[in-house]
């Protein structure tokens, strides 16, 4: 990661440096744990190379990472570790 990677938070937040707190093999798995984060009140960053999804078969090949402001990495980190697993088995639950 290039260690120069800013992202703007909330207005009257200067830029901060962002961290990784997770990488994924698809922008569909990053997507649910920004959302998870989102949910916490922490905002996140998806960050892959798939040529511009021309290739996303190069998605797990290089991973795709989530990212946070380092000021929230700690919580972010936090929030994922409490997160439940999903049994890829179980079916999504019904509306």
């Amino acid at each position: 990661m290039d260690t120069k990677d800013t992202m703007d938070a909330d207005e009257g937040r200067a830029a901060e440096r962002t961290v990784v707190v997770a990488v994924v093999n698809s922008t569909a798995a990053a997507e649910i744990i920004a959302g998870l984060l989102e949910n916490h009140g922490i905002s996140a960053l998806i960050r892959g190379d798939d040529a511009g999804a021309q290739f996303p078969s190069l998605e797990p090949l290089r991973g795709v990472k989530v990212l946070v402001l380092e000021s929230e990495a700690e919580i972010a980190r936090a929030a994922l570790a409490s997160a439940e697993p999903l049994d890829e088995d179980e079916a999504p639950p019904q509306e």
